[in-house]
């Protein structure tokens, strides 16, 4: 016997959505204002107070969500939980909606909203709000791209749109397949679970990799000596040149053909992240 969903037969403007409808018309309103009159017209701000209780409230709730997908992806893909696994995907896209609230309320706190892309291209590194501008550039970006297998999944050669759009099926769907293959060779990267590296007594260290491709976990472990160099595995992930030259600022480890100075100055400290072994130097 074959069982058919239903649409839920009730009333769509229940007291709850009139009340929700009055927050969004309230919303609105104020944001009319804020725009075209100013922060004075909407605000008691002043030289003695010049950031408001909103700051806390609008990027703190985003943050905050955002936060839970960050976690639980570290639970289950650093931790190995892989028991909560099906619980990724939905917190990916509830820190992904998350940090899109924090960038379309930053858009509020900004007095030259319009010059938000100058963080771009005016860098300026003793500002408190340009580590905070490319915070949620990059945030948004690697959690965009974690959600891109959801949609490759539900649509990829299932394209097919109706009358005089039906002329964009081809292309459509070819863009689908890029963006499967460019998932297929940079995704593990983004949700790389981590880099266990821990020298032995007897000289030798330990790298695992958790990869994600799709929903499938792949565990990679690498046993080499100190000195040793290992292959990169940039000619598999796109992304991995990038980890990789972390592990080698961070962690001392080598990668043929790959150089260090991503986060470090060459010539200067080197591996401050290794742990070595009880007694070792």
């Amino acid at each position: 016997m074959t069982i058919k969903a239903l649409p839920l037969r009730q009333k769509f403007f229940t007291p709850n959505v009139f009340v929700l409808l009055f927050f969004m018309g309230a919303g609105a309103l104020f944001a009319f204002f804020r725009f075209f009159y100013g922060f004075g017209s909407v605000t008691n701000l002043n030289k003695a107070y010049p950031f408001g209780v909103w700051i806390a409230f609008d990027v703190a709730c985003g943050v905050a969500l955002a936060a839970g997908g960050f976690t639980t992806a570290a639970i289950v893909e650093i931790f190995g939980r892989h028991k909560y696994h099906a619980l990724v995907r939905p917190a990916i896209l509830t820190a992904f909606i998350g940090y899109f609230l924090v960038g379309l309320a930053v858009f509020f706190d900004l007095g030259k909203y319009y010059n938000i892309w100058h963080a771009l291209i005016y860098w300026n590194g003793t500002s408190v709000l340009f580590e905070v501008a490319w915070c949620v550039m990059l945030y948004l970006t690697v959690l965009g791209i974690e959600n891109l297998p959801n949609v490759v999944e539900q649509f990829k050669d299932q394209i097919n749109l109706p009358g005089g759009l039906a002329r964009f099926n081809r292309p459509v769907n070819w863009l689908l397949h890029r963006i499967d293959w460019f998932c297929g060779k940079t995704m593990a990267f983004f949700v790389i679970a981590g880099v266990v590296n821990e020298e032995d007594a007897d000289g030798m260290m330990e790298l695992i990799y958790v990869l994600d491709r799709v929903g499938e976990l792949r565990t990679v472990r690498s046993r080499s000596a100190i000195d040793e160099e290992l292959e990169s595995l940039s000619s598999v992930f796109l992304g991995a040149e990038n980890m990789e030259r972390e592990i080698i600022d961070l962690l001392g480890a080598r990668f043929e053909g790959v150089r260090g100075g991503l986060f470090l100055m060459l010539g200067g400290v080197t591996a401050p992240l290794r742990r070595v072994p009880a007694g070792g130097e």
